[in-house]
């Protein structure tokens, strides 16, 4: 696929679902998935090395435990790995009344 992605890489959520199920339909993309959220920073470093054009998908609280991954294997070799970070965790924001919507909440959310 020039100039696009050629795999998505990571671990299915909730929210992220819907996405990994439509890739898995999509002939020119191949859908890999990983046990660890790291493994995915590592096989799409990997990737990219052979030349392809991977993506991460991972859930927010996976992105702590791909600190090490992310510097010891693509920050290093410079790979230049996009991520998308779904979001866990925000039913119960909402039950305990924080607003997802308020400036203030935003902002932390997506800093």
């Amino acid at each position: 696929m020039r100039g696009g992605v050629t795999h998505v890489v990571g671990i299915p959520d909730n929210m992220s679902g819907p996405l990994f199920d439509e890739v898995a339909l999509h002939a020119a993309i191949q859908l890999v998935t990983v046990t660890r959220e790291g493994e995915a920073f590592a096989v799409a470093a990997g990737l990219w090395l052979g030349g392809a054009s991977p993506i991460v998908v991972i859930q927010n609280t996976g992105l702590l435990e791909s600190g090490d991954a992310i510097r010891g294997t693509a920050q290093r070799m410079g790979a230049p790995v996009p991520v998308i970070v779904t979001g866990r965790g925000y039913e119960k924001m909402e039950r305990l009344g924080v607003n997802q919507d308020h400036p203030l909440t935003r902002e932390l959310l997506t800093r």
